[in-house]
């Protein structure tokens, strides 16, 4: 039996149909570290919620707390990533980064030793899972280059990672070709000079032009007649394909014989300004040897031109044998005190005492020195990295050198600090940085890892602290979405993150034409599963409101539930959004559209255009068997029904009284005029509209 018959046209194109205007409308929440509590009702998406339990709200992506019972600061197990000979005792810079696009985390190195006849400029690739690393070859070189550094970072922002690296006749950029496998190199400077080293690096945007810009410290020269030693700042251009045109400044130098420079970096003590400032070693020599050593704090200024600041010194006259008494070692910049600028932690030694201290940046270029605690046999302070390890939102210091270890924060005080040995460093390391080694696309581990360099040796130490608790909720405000006219809408919800076998994800939403209707409403459908995992661009079925309203109200909540065992990791949340589209009121009209959602933070993006839209009653379930369709482009006709692989329906409420339907793999003519008729054995109030 037919009971109803309707025709309509359209036109369709690959673009957006101008049948919806400023449609659809919707709202996207990325951040939740504001924490629990917004109970008033808002049009703004912010960085709050409305209550929750469980979950660890200061961190992005979202996940659980960790089970306060679990926690075992010295629970760490090592894993050797590459044994090579190659691998020196000042490998610096060797960095975590994603070069391949496969969501698991490579490692960056330049590898070589005096002992060898070749230097490489290489990459690690991470594993799905286990620490299997795979080295790829980037550049080799000869003679090598026993101080030799690298750095991964996005040169010509085209949206993969490249690598900043150098030999012994000059400093370069490989470009990657987005798959790891195809790099082209570019110089940022080359000479003629029998040595050149640059072995400590940093790449971030100094000037604010949008563009990464270069920061060494270097030598240049040869064993007879000398070298000289500069710090420099290479500016990118912003021009390709090289976008370095040999422009730059000397943030310091010294002459022949006159002495070097150790460790430089950009940091930003004033986020106002938009530049970043520069923070170096240096160590001078006299006719008697080692004289100074001195940390150098230079501010930017808007002409790109540097002001010292701040400096701290040592007296590092030699020891009998000729060794320096003192010396600033590791040095590396975070926001100690939580004040939103950053400071810098210092690892240095002397009269035979190693110590770590703070200087503290404070508004107008303001720097002062604090004492952290001693490091009395030496053991660590080629490190002096400050870094969070343990997820509870201090700031701790981990360092290196013949031992590593991590001091962890206990209060709020300067000297509020207690110990946690991880290993003894046999052949010693001069670099260790922290990073989340093992967490991948898909598996939130919170604990922080910790990449060394030891001679012959990469490791990364597996940070394995703490567990997860078993549950956490969290319930949204009651949030407004103003609609661009008044009308009836439909609401679907989607969100991105990831699973993990040992735990649950649901989520849902509800709407209502009011804020009393939204708390009262009915959940949507429950999603337990990621957008990149499903594809469902018409996302979770939250609700419809079938009055014209100029406002629509919408609440979601997450639930984490763990159904296998405990395990060191959590699932995350990325972000959950919602959209908004128009449906008629009445049941007469049919409409449709192109669509292909770009949902923020998205892991995946339509392959084909497919048209979309959702059929519902108000008390009938609908059979699908006895709905079908009629296609005509004009060129071709297309009988559509349940057994036709272009043709697919999803009931969304449990008496299927709403179904999505799609329409896919039908070669439409662009621009061509489409007429759809709808053919259905289901009662007269059914309507068809389109689902986003």
């Amino acid at each position: 039996m037919i009971a109803k018959k309707v025709f309509f046209l359209a036109i369709f194109s690959l673009t957006v149909s101008l049948l919806f205007g400023q449609w659809p409308v919707g709202r996207c929440q990325s951040d939740w570290h504001s924490g629990a509590g917004l109970s008033d009702t808002t049009d703004e998406w912010g960085e709050r919620y409305f209550s929750g339990g469980g979950i660890n709200d200061a961190v992005v992506p979202l996940m659980l707390l960790a089970d306060p019972a679990s926690y075992d600061y010295t629970n760490w197990t090592s894993h050797t990533i590459d044994n090579s000979t190659e691998i020196g005792t000042f490998n610096w810079c060797v960095r975590p980064a994603e070069i391949n696009g496969d969501g698991y985390i490579d490692i960056v190195a330049n590898i070589s030793d005096d002992t060898e006849t070749t230097g490489r400029v290489v990459w690690y690739e991470g594993p799905a899972s286990g620490w299997t690393y795979t080295r790829h070859d980037i550049h080799t070189y000869t003679p090598v280059d026993a101080c030799a550094g690298s750095y991964p970072a996005d040169i010509d922002n085209d949206g993969d990672i490249d690598v900043v690296a150098g030999d012994n006749l000059g400093l370069y950029w490989f470009e990657n070709d987005g798959t790891g496998g195809g790099w082209t190199q570019h110089n940022i400077y080359t000479t003629t000079s029998a040595e050149y080293h640059a072995w400590y690096y940093d790449v971030e945007d100094a000037d604010g032009d949008g563009w990464k810009d270069v920061l060494v410290t270097e030598i240049e020269g040869d064993a007879f007649f000398g070298y000289s030693a500069y710090t420099t700042l290479y500016w990118n251009s912003s021009a390709g394909p090289d976008y370095f045109d040999g422009t730059y400044i000397l943030i310091d130098n010294f002459g022949t014989g006159e002495g070097q420079f150790w460790r430089a970096l950009f940091f930003d003590p004033d986020p106002t300004d938009g530049l970043l400032d520069i923070a170096y070693e240096k160590v001078s020599v006299d006719f008697f040897g080692f004289d100074e050593d001195s940390l150098i704090v230079k501010v930017q200024n808007p002409a790109r031109t540097f002001t010292p600041v701040y400096s701290h010194r040592l007296d590092c006259a030699p020891d009998i044998v000729g060794n320096p008494t003192a010396g600033h070692d590791g040095l590396w910049n975070n926001d100690f005190d939580g004040d939103g600028d950053e400071d810098l932690v210092v690892g240095a030694f002397e009269a035979g005492n190693g110590f770590f201290f703070l200087v503290q940046s404070d508004p107008g270029d303001v720097f002062s020195y604090h004492f952290l605690f001693n490091d009395p046999s030496i053991a660590y302070m080629d490190g002096a990295i400050m870094f969070d390890m343990d997820g509870d939102g201090m700031q701790d210091v981990v360092g290196v050198f013949d031992s590593l270890a991590y001091w962890r924060r206990t209060g709020t005080g300067y000297t509020d600090f207690a110990l946690y040995h991880i290993d003894n460093i046999a052949n010693w390391s001069h670099w260790v940085y922290p990073y989340n080694m093992d967490r991948g696309i898909c598996s939130g581990d919170a604990d922080i890892d910790a990449i060394i360099t030891e001679d012959d040796n990469i490791i990364i130490y597996e940070n394995q602290m703490f567990s997860y608790v078993t549950t956490g909720s969290l319930y949204s405000a009651i949030l407004g979405i103003p609609l661009p006219s008044d009308t009836c809408v439909v609401c679907s919800l989607y969100w991105e993150g990831c699973q993990i076998p040992e735990y649950t994800i649901s989520i849902a939403a509800r709407v209502g034409e009011s804020v009393s209707d939204c708390q009262s409403a009915s959940w949507g459908t429950v999603s337990n599963n990621p957008y990149h995992e499903t594809g469902y661009d018409h996302g979770w079925y939250a609700g419809a409101i079938h009055t014209p309203v100029d406002t629509i109200w919408v609440q979601y909540y997450i639930n984490f539930n763990r159904s296998g065992g405990t395990v060191d990791l959590s699932p995350l949340i990325d972000s959950v959004w919602v959209k908004v589209f128009p449906i008629p009121c009445e049941c007469e009209d049919i409409q449709a559209m192109w669509t292909c959602p770009t949902p923020c933070f998205s892991f995946s993006s339509c392959s084909t255009q497919v048209m979309q839209m959702l059929m519902w009653t108000d008390s009938t379930t609908i059979d699908t068997s006895q709905t079908f369709f009629t296609v005509d482009d004009g060129f071709t006709t297309y009988p559509l029904y349940e057994p036709s692989s272009n043709l697919s329906f999803v009931c969304l409420t449990p008496n299927c009284d709403s179904v999505f339907v799609e329409i896919s793999n039908i070669p439409w003519t662009d621009g061509a005029t489409v007429t759809i008729s709808l053919d259905s054995a289901y009662t007269d109030d059914g309507c068809l509209t389109t689902w986003p």
